[in-house]
């Protein structure tokens, strides 16, 4: 019976991993530095999703900052991205999705917006794209209405706006869904805000399709934080996550650990060939643990023999390329885990 449990909780774990795509806490990036170049994320229009060479606004770009952001059930992470007007874009590629659903995730944190200019898109600062880096399925939208915001989401000329007044200065919970539907123009973008990600998935609070009859993309691979522009709203987004299943958000909980030592991994070791795993020894005494790659293969597993007095281990990751890890540590029905990247 344990030997079945085990596998039955195996098969759940790695089925909801495996249909969350992407995820980013910025929490192994260094603060006060430029987004690009760190992870996957690039400014460079060479490289998918980059989108403007570093020109035009000193280049500048979206930055990693010490800012506390959270939301109840989804994470919390002491790091997040500045967004700001004019700087240059800055995205990242994912894993290519092309039928059924993606989910696009994201808390934000807005101290500012531009008054509202009649719904233009200039306002957009968040676009997913299919395929290259211009081809944009859907964007979403900030901007002033008296002193609160409100979103907008659109999809070629069909834009809807979310007219509920969200505050400045608050912690939101984005979720965007992309839905493939079998005709040339009827995929569907939805939106909903603050949802409860631990219960089934509720009805959006809006949802648009094509507004027009331009052929739609058969991919989404790329993302982008669209700053380059004089109208984009000022604030700060953190727990970004792609997902193939609403039930496949619920794994990005592992931003944040509810520990009294929250499981970390000292970055600094991981160009020495190395990773430090920081965790709390009375939680775990000898851990199991695990290294997966960013879609799902297990690659790595091994056995921690600690103790009270120590709750740092470290790991050779010298037969590892480069690239992004996930690193899975689990023990009497505590798991957690933590994403590191190696340059």
């Amino acid at each position: 019976m344990k030997t079945t449990l085990s596998l039955f909780f195996f098969f759940l774990f790695f089925t909801s991993f495996g249909q969350n795509v992407f995820y980013d806490d910025f929490s192994n990036y260094t603060v006060n530095s430029n987004l690009s170049g760190q992870g996957t994320w690039t400014n460079n229009s060479s490289n998918p999703a980059g989108l403007g060479v570093c020109s035009g606004f000193g280049c500048v770009n979206t930055q990693v900052k010490n800012f506390a952001i959270s939301y109840t059930g989804y994470g919390s992470s002491n790091s997040a991205i500045n967004i700001a007007p004019s700087g240059d874009a800055t995205g990242t590629v994912f894993s290519s999705i092309s039928s059924g659903t993606a989910y696009f995730s994201f808390v934000l944190n807005f101290s500012n917006a531009v008054l509202d200019p009649n719904n233009s898109s200039s306002t957009d600062f968040f676009r997913v794209m299919g395929a290259g880096n211009y081809n944009t399925l859907f964007r979403l939208s900030a901007y002033k209405v008296g002193s609160n915001f409100v979103l907008a989401l659109q999809k070629e000329s069909g834009t809807k706006v979310l007219t509920s007044a969200l505050n400045f200065n608050t912690n939101y919970l984005v979720v965007m869904k992309y839905t493939f539907n079998p005709g040339t123009t009827d995929d569907a973008v939805s939106l909903f805000l603050n949802p409860d990600i631990s219960s089934t998935e509720p009805t959006p609070s809006i949802t648009t399709t094509l507004g027009s009859n331009l052929s739609e993309f058969t991919s989404i691979d790329r993302m982008n934080f669209r700053t380059n522009w004089a109208v984009i709203p000022t604030g700060y987004i953190g727990l970004v996550s792609v997902s193939k299943s609403w039930n496949s958000l619920l794994s990005t909980s592992n931003f944040s650990s509810q520990n009294n030592i929250p499981l970390n991994i000292i970055s600094n070791d991981i160009k020495n060939g190395t990773i430090s795993i920081k965790f709390d020894p009375i939680k775990y005494q000898n851990p199991n643990y695990s290294i997966y790659t960013i879609d799902g293969k297990n690659i790595l597993n091994g056995t921690f023999f600690s103790n009270i007095e120590s709750n740092i281990e470290s790991i050779s990751i010298t037969s590892l390329n480069k690239g992004t890890y996930i690193f899975v540590l689990e023990e009497n029905g505590h798991k957690e885990t933590k994403k590191f990247i190696i340059n």
